[in-house]
């Protein structure tokens, strides 16, 4: 639903947050998105409080992505 209302509003990219969205977590289905919306996704946003393998599955997903940005959300 996300990626539709940034097409429908005119936005550029997107910033994915990770947190809690397990389907963020997908990259084959965020892919998906991205090319049936032609929305990038700029940003890969994950929580303070990722582990190991949290962050590693953070940056599969940037460079799937194309994304140049990964965040780290302040505690």
């Amino acid at each position: 639903m996300i990626f539709q209302t940034a097409k429908e509003q005119g936005y550029d990219g997107i910033d994915l947050a990770m947190r809690k969205n397990f389907d963020a977590w997908q990259v084959a289905y965020v892919n998906e998105l991205v090319t049936k919306y032609g929305i990038p996704v700029e940003v890969v946003q994950i929580s303070n409080k990722a582990n190991l393998k949290e962050m590693n599955q953070a940056v599969d997903l940037a460079k799937s992505l194309n994304a140049k940005v990964i965040t780290i959300n302040a505690p």
